[in-house]
């Protein structure tokens, strides 16, 4: 080659390189832990039709709240959310949308109750009348702290299970976890656990755990689309009041046809 021509095709790659620019900036999301995994499959699929496209999650989980805090303060472009957004919340904040929901389920790993729970018993379990599975081991509640989604969501359930619940926390020796990803994995560990969880986190994360039945419902996502079981947890998405071109993107995406379908693969129920 040429000392002319070698000259040529240097200036033809540094101005493709100016051309590029720097790789753009990963999308920053956090939130509940029980969004992390469904929403790293969901931008795994965005990404396919966005190369470049780069995701970093915030790691351990932050909450819902904690997330919804870190999107206003500008530490993240997108939060998810089990719960809804307070009103001073929507001020502060841009665009959300409900993603999907999934069944809220009573699980453990080798716990025996025929027929699983009617909600009295289930309160019985939580107010300590109710000590042991059917073959005598002791049931080992795994709780969440009172300010935590879940535990919002149990003690919704029934009026019995709003007073139980609280008794359940104030015992000496409880276990308690700090998020839905801690929650799953003592339920999966610890012999005669109980505690809460949902369907799509159980999805994502393997299976491996026992549902028990509620008031003679099994959990599934048929059944919740049904109405037959009514106990559900949400996946809300938000954005910041100034969201960043591929955090636009990604939210349109969330909501389109392929998402959706990637969603019900997973248990999770988009809304209609």
């Amino acid at each position: 080659m040429t000392g002319t021509r070698l000259w040529m095709l240097l200036l033809l790659c540094l101005a493709a390189g100016a051309r590029a620019g720097p790789p753009p900036a990963p999308l920053r999301a956090g939130g509940t832990g029980s969004g992390e995994a469904i929403m790293g499959l969901l931008f795994e699929r965005f990404a396919r039709d966005h190369p470049g496209a780069a995701l970093s999650i915030a790691r351990p989980p932050l909450g819902s709240s904690g997330g919804l805090r870190a999107l206003a303060a500008a530490r993240l472009d997108l939060a998810y959310s089990s719960r809804a957004l307070t009103g001073a919340e929507r001020a502060q904040l841009g665009q959300h949308v409900q993603l999907c929901s999934t069944a809220f389920v009573l699980a453990t790993s080798d716990g025996g109750r025929a027929g699983g729970y009617s909600l009295a018993r289930l309160a019985d379990v939580y107010a300590g009348r109710l000590t042991r599975w059917d073959d005598g081991a002791p049931i080992r509640l795994v709780l969440r702290t009172a300010d935590d989604s879940d535990s919002t969501l149990l003690a919704g359930m029934s009026d019995a299970m709003g007073a139980a619940v609280p008794q359940a926390a104030a015992r000496p020796g409880m276990v308690f976890a700090m998020d839905d990803v801690e929650a799953l994995e003592l339920i999966r560990r610890t012999p005669g656990a109980l505690g809460p969880t949902n369907l799509g986190l159980i999805s994502m994360s393997g299976g491996g755990l026992r549902l028990l039945p509620i008031d003679g419902v099994m959990p599934s996502t048929a059944a919740l689309a049904s109405g037959a079981y009514p106990w559900r947890k949400k996946l809300m998405v938000v954005l910041p009041a100034q969201p960043s071109a591929l955090a636009r993107q990604f939210y349109a995406f969330l909501q389109g046809p392929v998402a959706r379908a990637l969603l019900l693969r997973h248990d999770y129920l988009p809304p209609p």
